[in-house]
């Protein structure tokens, strides 16, 4: 008569828990295009395996009901790690308490379990690659169908988006490092022959109906206008005016786009080309020269970053605990953004691009620089410890509506201005390579911003208006524009004037005018995007 099977023992437990946890950071690091051989990844997997042995110790000691449960509570965590529970309020709740349930049930042999399910999990990552992940930094896509021979009596276009740049007007005058960078910038633009609109401000805080309403020369109400209606990310533009406007004079158009907003599927619209790079996917940081354990501790902040239940944990420990408790340590949240940092090739290989141009071709290029995290100093290295990679607040707001206090917006400026800074240079190769391709002189060239800094004291929803002070609007809403054209002379402009309008005016196509605005934010969302 066969016995009864065993009862899982440390050695099994141990094995559970190091293959569950290597499996789904295996599984994270293909999604984000991470080489998996590589030593840091060898790093935080001896981690994973430190943490087995510390839970089969626990169960050779005789915690074995608590090391099934935790085994649980780490498969739950673990799955909201891979699948994102946070869009659904009914599995952030379902899945732990199935979990915990299984492992109280299962406990005799849920080690023997776990580790099957994980082992095929790690397998199938393995064997599987993701969606993608060899494309670590850029994917040209040649459009070639209808893309047609480009007029060649036609200036060339070059219009950068530099997300998150704020205006001459809106830098802050209270933090000493504003009149520098104000005066330094005035220079640049003004000694390469731009006007410069020193007041210019979108009506929007978010990228996507910035954009949107710009590339049409509209001033909507309605967050989805010009946008596929309930899109995720990343956002898809369903209709140019300015697109259309471009190849009806006969360019060839050229778009670099980040996986936030899509602008190459417009209905009608031919490319030329279409180069798509990943805001989001850490592959980005290998390609660095970021220092081993560095790169290991943005890989382990940025795993865990991916968890709800990490992001409440740290938001009540800031907001209930340790305002309780002042005495308690800060919690503060590393960054597990890139950043620019995938932005730095694809300016590479603008200015590839830029060096083989001809006359005819429109490039448009959404560049998210000098956007958060502040990752680079003014020379355009990275900064060589992560925690010095701010965010445009920190991670537990002062009070509620409320983004920044008066210090930390302090810290945050120079570390934001260091990177308007490299910005410039990489700009000015930009500039050279279209020089020695030979058709500088007579180009037009457009450089604006989406929005503002956004490094706010007070959050600009409506339901924090009264709150709001002008610096909170110039932090939010005042943008960089610059233009250079032929037979323009350079100039400092002043007044205040909506970023639509001014690329209006700039080709010669009228837009309804309306009342000077911005648009708050109606819903409560503390998440700048």
């Amino acid at each position: 008569m066969m016995g009864a099977p065993k009862t899982d023992g440390g050695v099994a437990y141990f094995v559970a828990l190091t293959l569950l946890l290597a499996a789904s950071l295996s599984t994270f690091l293909v999604a984000n295009a991470y080489p998996l051989i590589s030593t840091e990844a060898g790093i935080l997997l001896a981690v994973c395996v430190a943490a087995g042995g510390a839970l089969g110790i626990a169960v050779v000691l005789g915690a074995r009901t608590a090391a099934a449960l935790f085994l649980g509570a780490t498969a739950a965590f673990c799955i909201d790690l891979i699948y994102r529970l946070e869009g659904s309020k009914v599995l952030l709740v379902l899945v732990p308490v199935t979990c915990l349930a299984l492992a109280w049930v299962l406990r005799r042999h849920i080690a023997s379990v776990v580790s099957v399910a994980s082992a095929v999990l790690l397998v199938t990552t393995l064997v599987i690659p993701a969606p993608g992940t060899d494309d670590r930094v850029r994917d040209r896509r040649e459009v070639k169908a209808g893309a047609g021979s480009a007029n060649g009596s036609l200036p060339v276009v070059l219009h950068l988006v530099l997300d998150e740049h704020i205006g001459i007007d809106g830098l802050p005058a209270e933090l000493a490092d504003s009149a520098g960078l104000r005066r330094w910038l005035t220079d640049f633009y003004v000694e390469r022959g731009f006007r410069l609109y020193t007041g210019a401000y979108s009506e929007y805080l978010d990228t996507r109906n910035s954009l949107a309403n710009l590339l049409n020369f509209t001033s909507e109400a309605d967050p989805w206008a010009h946008l596929a209606n309930g899109e995720s990310r990343p956002y898809l533009l369903k209709e140019s005016a300015y697109f259309r406007h471009l190849l009806a004079r006969g360019y060839r158009l050229h778009v670099y786009q980040s996986d936030y907003m899509d602008f190459c599927r417009v209905p009608g619209v031919t490319y030329s080309s279409c180069n798509d790079y990943s805001s989001r996917k850490i592959g980005a940081v290998y390609q660095t020269n970021l220092g081993i354990l560095e790169r290991a501790k943005f890989i382990f902040h940025s795993f865990f970053a991916g968890s709800y239940y990490i992001q409440k944990a740290r938001t009540v420990y800031g907001t209930k605990l340790r305002r309780s408790f002042p005495v308690l340590p800060a919690w503060e949240k590393v960054t597990s953004r890139v950043g620019p940092i995938p932005v730095l090739p694809v300016l590479a290989n603008l200015e590839s691009d830029l060096r083989r141009a001809a006359r005819g071709d429109a490039f448009f290029a959404h560049l998210l620089i000098p956007h958060y995290p502040y990752v680079l100093d003014e020379s355009c290295h990275l900064r060589a410890k992560i925690r010095d990679w701010l965010d445009n607040a920190p991670s537990v707001p002062p009070r509620e509506h409320a983004l920044n206090t008066a210090g930390s917006r302090a810290e945050r400026y120079p570390r934001y201005f260091a990177q308007i800074r490299c910005q410039q240079t990489l700009l000015d190769r930009l500039f050279t390579a279209m020089k020695e391709a030979g058709v500088w002189d007579d180009a037009i060239v457009i450089l604006h911003g989406d929005h503002g800094s956004r490094i706010v004291e007070n959050l600009p929803f409506a339901i924090n208006s009264e709150r709001m002070t002008a610096a909170d609007v110039r932090d939010a809403f005042s943008i960089l524009f610059a233009i250079r054209s032929a037979g323009q002379d350079a100039a400092v402009l002043r007044g205040e004037r909506r970023l639509q309008g001014l690329l209006s005016e700039a080709l010669g196509i009228p837009m309804r005018e309306s009342p000077l605005k911005v648009y708050l934010r109606a819903e409560d969302d503390t998440a700048l995007k």
